[in-house]
């Protein structure tokens, strides 16, 4: 085999190794790097809403229960008081 066919094939197989050729669908590193870069901004978006959400209802429940608490103090205090 001569020199050009094997340095073609060394760097052919380095190219593969590599992931730096475009896939079945054409993509290149860059577009599938982009992509995966895409997903996990959605699922991290996905996961600061699923976050908030239930803090928020921890807030509300933490508001009820402490609403409730005041509640029973201020019977507590005008039942000593009578």
């Amino acid at each position: 085999m001569s020199f050009p066919k094997l340095s073609i094939l060394a760097i052919g197989g380095l190219l593969a190794l590599t992931g730096c050729h475009r896939n079945a669908e054409g993509q290149g590193p860059m577009e599938r790097t982009g992509m995966a870069l895409d997903r996990a901004g959605q699922d991290t978006g996905q996961a600061l809403g699923r976050a908030a959400d239930s803090t928020g209802r921890a807030l509300n429940r933490a508001g009820q229960d402490t609403g409730a608490a005041l509640e029973r103090s201020g019977n507590w205090v005008r039942n000593q008081t009578q």
